[in-house]
């Protein structure tokens, strides 16, 4: 029970860190030989969590959806 509750601490984790970061756009390439915008990791995902954390957000947001009365 211990296991699952620190995998729900990780996935919370994520989410929270998702809210925390700014949504910006990437400027576009000026030029044919200008390096498009790299995105740095600082750590690396695991990529089944990231899947979990990915549903848990799409039935959050739907489930805010359905309360607001948006469709």
């Amino acid at each position: 029970m211990q296991q699952i509750k620190n995998y729900f601490k990780k996935i919370e984790a994520v989410l929270e860190k998702r809210k925390a970061l700014p949504k910006k756009k990437s400027p576009t390439a000026k030029g044919l030989l200008a390096a498009p915008p790299s995105v740095a990791k600082t750590e690396k995902e695991d990529p089944t969590l990231k899947m979990v954390a990915d549903y848990i957000e799409g039935i959050r947001e739907t489930r805010q959806e359905i309360l607001n009365g948006n469709k």
